[in-house]
């Protein structure tokens, strides 16, 4: 190509980038092979989550640019971003322009290539992502993301087309997508990640523990460890909630960590409490005194922290409230400090977090030693409401959730309630206030 035929090809370039931004006047011509299309994905998050909806373009010829208009409900979803990362676009030089307008319910995107290499090539390929956050009152909706136009009064007669050059366009197939929103559950699930403390050396078990109150299909536990110094193990489910899984995996990139839990449809993970899975890390005994934390992650920048519902509810998936872990590495001083700090001496009940409360309180239980543990919420007339945990649990201090909910999920009027723990030949009750 000779230097002539480059700058006039920039020129035209720049003429039809231009050319997008005003009323069209390019000519629409008949498709001159297979029916290209542009397809918008689906997704489902819950009523304040996030989700991502992909969009997918088919094409059998090389195109010179693009323009999509889609329509959407404000009401019900409000756009995050628009991202090209993983898509065919994402490292091409040429700009992408992206548009919203909320009160006219669009989204507007144009792509025209200033250099002569990003013309978009013939193929079926992903060209990026719709971030979203559904509105906190959405919960059953099911929104639309449809075909649109682009009026003059806010800037112009666009629609969805694809460029074959700058005078001439193609109007693509268009397949719209939508996200579900399901009715949120009725209380927050939550994950949390055991306090421990390890010796340089020697090796530590962390418990990812979690919370709850619907029938659970699948799990990813996606968790990030910040130093070098607590080095990953195994991972083991046995006396966990997670052993039921039909189908459990544990990958390990360098200081992320993701842990799959895939459950039958016949037998979920049932609403309760507990831990999901025990991680075993060796301390590199060169380690300095210190807090090592293991908190939530985006595995390889593609899967996070999530849990996705049964069938009967819409398989919708959802991020529940983490709370980060530590191991805090400590040298010993003597054989005492061995034996003291790394595991509990006794058994102990701890006092909730916070009380009064309102919606839910933390407890805390030690255990010097692995048990079956029993714990239990009593109202003020001494009847049990809630069971809290009924499992075999491994030495060391645990966490529990309660919601102020009854065993069938019911909301506990406000007012005194007892827990009393029961290991072993272990018992001890303590007192809390509900809250209203």
């Amino acid at each position: 190509m000779t230097m002539h035929q480059r700058k006039f090809i920039m020129k035209v370039a720049k003429i039809a980038l231009l050319m997008l931004f005003v009323p069209v006047i390019a000519l629409g011509m008949t498709d001159p092979g297979v029916p290209d299309t542009l397809r918008i994905g689906s997704a489902s998050c819950l009523p304040g989550r996030s989700c991502t909806v992909p969009i997918y373009l088919t094409n059998d010829e090389y195109l010179f640019g693009l323009e999509i208009v889609l329509g959407y409900q404000p009401e019900n979803l409000i756009i995050d971003s628009f991202s090209l990362q993983g898509g065919l676009l994402e490292s091409f030089e040429s700009p992408f322009v992206s548009e919203f307008v909320d009160s006219a319910n669009l989204m507007n995107f144009a792509f025209i290539p200033d250099v002569v290499s990003d013309s978009i090539p013939p193929g079926e390929n992903l060209l990026g992502n719709l971030h979203f956050t559904a509105m906190p009152a959405a919960g059953g909706l099911t929104v639309p993301i449809e075909n649109a136009v682009w009026p003059k009064v806010i800037g112009g007669d666009k629609i969805t087309m694809l460029l074959l050059s700058p005078s001439e366009f193609i109007t693509p197939n268009f397949i719209p997508g939508e996200v579900t929103i399901p009715v949120a559950p009725p209380s927050p699930d939550s994950i949390w990640v055991d306090k421990v403390v390890g010796i340089p050396g020697q090796s530590v078990a962390v418990n990812v523990n979690a919370y709850n109150v619907e029938n659970i299909s699948s799990i990813n536990l996606a968790l990030q460890v910040s130093s070098t110094d607590l080095i990953y193990s195994s991972t083991s489910f046995t006396g966990t909630r997670g052993d039921i899984a039909y189908t459990k995996q544990a990958a390990i990139n360098g200081q992320q960590l993701l842990i799959s839990l895939i459950f039958d449809e016949s037998t979920p993970l049932p609403p309760g409490s507990g831990s999901l899975a025990r991680i075993l890390f060796n301390i590199d005994p060169s380690a300095d005194e210190g807090i090592v934390t293991i908190d939530s992650a985006t595995y390889l920048d593609v899967q996070s922290t999530e849990f996705i519902l049964t069938e009967n509810d819409g398989n919708a998936s959802f991020t529940p409230y983490f709370t980060a872990g530590q191991v805090e590495i400590k040298w010993p001083t003597d054989l005492e400090d061995i034996q003291t700090e790394v595991l509990p001496t006794s058994f102990a009940l701890g006092q909730n977090v916070p009380n009064p409360f309102n919606p839910a309180t933390r407890i805390s239980f030690d255990l010097p030693r692995a048990s079956e543990v029993q714990l239990d919420v009593f109202n003020i007339l001494g009847q049990k409401v809630r069971t809290l945990v009924d499992d075999y649990l491994p030495a060391g201090t645990h966490e529990v959730i309660f919601d102020g909910r009854g065993d069938q999920y019911q909301i506990l009027a406000s007012g005194v309630y007892f827990y009393r723990l029961e290991a072993g030949e272990f018992r001890q009750s303590l007192k809390m206030t509900l809250m209203k």
